[in-house]
């Protein structure tokens, strides 16, 4: 019963996630940034919820802790990205937003800090789908129809910060522990 029960929160807000999802999707269809933003939000919350719980419970194999923490970890780290290129986004819209370059290298130096974050609590999988975000902004602002040539240096920096904060926080032990398990 007990399983029952810590199931059901985590059932209840992956529900939510997929319909704040088909929201999100919904709003950017229909052209509202500011409500993508507030989606995007919730979504979000609900993710690091998730993401929290599966923290707590102990997985019951390998394959349900690949699955939680792979699936809801790469979730949460793109949503990590995504929503601060949302906020950009409805800054501008705005009419809020200094100049792209400066916009741009502090959004993307508050994402390079939720990586090296969550290096420090050992979530792999949401810093590498942050470091992969960070990544696929530092190459589209190198080339293509809007390059930004300080935007594609900052994100190629903290996307290599974020990895390198991971391989060094990893540490002996960390490897230790995988090779004999």
């Amino acid at each position: 019963m007990t399983n029952q029960r810590s199931a059901l929160p985590a059932a209840v807000l992956t529900a939510a996630s997929m319909l704040l999802n088909a929201a999100w999707l919904w709003a950017v269809q229909l052209g509202s940034v500011p409500a993508s933003l507030g989606v995007m939000v919730a979504l979000l919350a609900v993710l690091c919820r998730i993401f929290q719980l599966s923290k707590t419970h102990a997985p019951r194999s390998r394959a349900e802790a690949l699955l939680s923490d792979g699936m809801f970890g790469l979730y949460l780290g793109w949503i990590c990205v995504a929503t601060l290129a949302n906020v950009a986004a409805v800054l501008a819209w705005a009419g809020l937003v200094l100049p792209a370059e400066p916009a741009s290298v502090v959004v993307l130096c508050v994402a390079a800090l939720v990586g090296i974050s969550l290096a420090f609590r050992r979530s792999w999988a949401p810093l590498l789908s942050i470091a992969w975000g960070l990544a696929w902004i530092a190459v589209a602002r190198s080339s293509g129809p809007l390059v930004l040539p300080m935007t594609a240096l900052t994100a190629g920096t903290a996307a290599a910060a974020v990895v390198a904060a991971g391989l060094l926080l990893a540490g002996p032990r960390t490897l230790h522990r995988t090779e004999h398990a």
